[in-house]
């Protein structure tokens, strides 16, 4: 062998070494990237659901409030004796009124059924569709 051909097989080997750590490095690089992009789309995707669940939040904490207030209504005297005169019951001392309306229905109607012609036949309504009343009759 030559001193060309010894130092171009010598140097193939470093060349090669070189390159493999250059792509050892862009797998590296590319599996972060990867790894990276992956964890923020589940951060995104956890944002989404923590503000979805945070509205849901406030609108239970709104029906929370409405129906506190609502049973602090249910407890009060005024409306215990309310409920209670709407369902017909009386407090001692108190005079029951009754009102009765005596509603009368209007008499009945005479309705007078008017016989109609009996349709045509079928097969004459047909052939009034594709012919028309002026056609021929068979």
């Amino acid at each position: 062998m030559t001193a060309g051909e010894q130092t171009a097989t010598a140097s193939r080997p470093g060349w090669l070494r070189f390159r493999f750590a250059y792509l050892l490095i862009l797998a590296a690089v590319g599996l972060f990237a990867f790894k990276f992009t992956t964890k923020a789309w589940e951060a995104h995707q956890l944002g989404l659901q923590v503000a979805a669940e945070q509205s849901q939040l406030r609108e239970e904490a709104l029906n929370n409030r409405h129906l506190a207030r609502e049973i602090r209504h249910f407890r009060t005297l005024s409306f215990v004796y309310q409920q209670a005169r709407n369902w017909g019951y009386v407090r001692p001392g108190d005079r029951p009124i009754i009102v009765s309306v005596r509603y009368r229905s209007p008499p009945p109607r005479h309705i007078v059924h008017r016989s109609a012609a009996p349709p045509a036949p079928t097969w004459q309504q047909w052939w009034n569709a594709f012919f028309g009343s002026q056609g021929r009759h068979p």
